[in-house]
């Protein structure tokens, strides 16, 4: 089994990713800016996990 590492990141939001955030829960594609950002950080997750 091959170790893994932990990846540490920082998330910073401005303005403009709020607004986007925002637009996204009126339009009904996210429930909520939290489970926006969830997705994001799962997606993210995915494609460090595909890093050989």
């Amino acid at each position: 089994m091959k170790a893994q590492m932990t990846v540490k990141t920082t998330l910073s939001f401005t303005d403009r990713h709020h607004h986007f955030l925002s637009e996204k829960v009126g339009q009904g594609v996210f429930a909520t800016q939290s489970a926006a950002v969830a997705a994001a950080l799962e997606q993210m997750m995915g494609s460090v996990a595909q890093i050989p």
